[in-house]
């Protein structure tokens, strides 16, 4: 096992000078004391991995991928191309009013306002879900 494919199954990472590695897969990262001690501590990771556990970072890409499209699929996949689209605009007119009507978040005195830090939330979750409707679109789009 070299430290190219422990970096690929992600058990071992570089943070600027000092090296990381994780104990199990899924596991958060601990700093090792050096190069070495990471290795060791990934390699001891990777012979305690169950089979299909493991994972390329080119396979984590394309489960979560898939995951992604199969959870739009499920929102959106009983609706015809003509309704995403008008939703997908409206989408565009909600985060735009949402993000007007949050720009006095913050008062003079450091405090905030409630409804404008809701409104700025609304805007991110909004543009959140838009982008993963764009995503879904293009999507079923290349798949017809």
């Amino acid at each position: 096992m070299t430290e190219t494919e422990l970096i690929d199954f992600d058990l071992i990472r570089r943070r600027g000078e000092r090296w990381q590695y994780r104990y199990a897969v899924g596991a958060n990262f601990c700093f090792a004391r050096n190069k070495d001690m990471a290795i060791a501590m990934g390699l001891a990771a990777y012979k305690k991995a169950l089979p299909g556990e493991l994972l390329t970072r080119e396979q984590r890409f394309e489960r979560a991928n898939q995951d992604e499209i199969s959870a739009s699929s499920m929102r959106w996949g009983h609706l015809p191309m003509s309704d995403l689209m008008e939703m997908l605009e409206k989408m565009g007119g909600d985060i735009s009013s949402l993000h007007h009507a949050s720009l006095r978040e913050f008062n003079e005195n450091g405090g905030r306002r409630t409804a404008s830090a809701v409104s700025r939330q609304g805007a991110r979750e909004t543009g959140e879900m838009r982008m993963k409707l764009e995503r879904y679109i293009e999507w079923r789009c290349n798949d017809d």
